[in-house]
């Protein structure tokens, strides 16, 4: 069997150690709004992002034992931690949609914020081309908090979609190591934009 749980550990590793003051959160608003339900659907989403993230993790360790149907079903657990992460983001772009009051409270601080600095402290090598940098960027710039909040939902709701149905297959006891690796890549992608925009909200 073709294994990848080196590759899974750096993977992760790399990605939860992101430089800066909230490697350990993931798309959280951090003090940047006064709204107590905001914060606590951002605080909820990371919490069960991260959980998916580390499930990921231990299933697919398990899978390079073998145990087929053990590594499905922590898979399964880490596709609902995901889908509570959806489900709490969707919640968070909804809540600033209809409260005017808070959208402009984080328009106007996003506004404000020094992306060249922020990215700067982040210590990546180049700012300006960064994809998942400027996915993040050009909305905050905007202050468009609640499209940040959208990707952060359709991120999670993908990696719910993938896991559900990469780790389906384990039951037949099928493993396609390029599929369990398109997982990992994207795990990797998504780990790291939510890191960006919890840097962004951070004071």
């Amino acid at each position: 069997m073709q294994r990848l749980n080196i590759f899974t550990v750096w993977l992760i590793g790399i990605s939860l150690f992101t430089p800066g003051p909230t490697w350990a959160s993931w798309a959280q608003v951090d003090n940047a709004t006064s709204d107590v339900l905001l914060k606590q659907l951002t605080d909820e989403g990371s919490d069960a992002f991260l959980a998916g993230a580390i499930g990921i993790q231990e299933a697919m360790r398990t899978l390079d034992s073998g145990k087929f149907r053990e590594a499905s079903s922590r898979g399964a657990n880490a596709a609902d931690d995901f889908g509570r992460a959806r489900k709490k983001f969707e919640e968070a772009r909804d809540r600033v949609r209809k409260s005017k009051e808070t959208a402009d409270e984080l328009g106007k601080f996003l506004r404000s914020v020094n992306y060249k600095a922020k990215f700067n402290g982040l210590s990546l090598s180049e700012p300006e081309t960064s994809t998942l940098w400027r996915a993040v960027r050009e909305p905050g710039g905007k202050g468009s908090a609640d499209q940040l909040f959208e990707m952060a939902a359709q991120r999670a709701g993908l990696l719910q979609d993938q896991s559900t149905k990469f780790f389906i297959g384990l039951t037949k006891e099928t493993y396609v190591p390029s599929k369990a690796a398109t997982i990992l890549a994207e795990l990797g992608q998504d780990l790291t934009f939510g890191s960006y925009v919890s840097a962004v909200f951070a004071k």
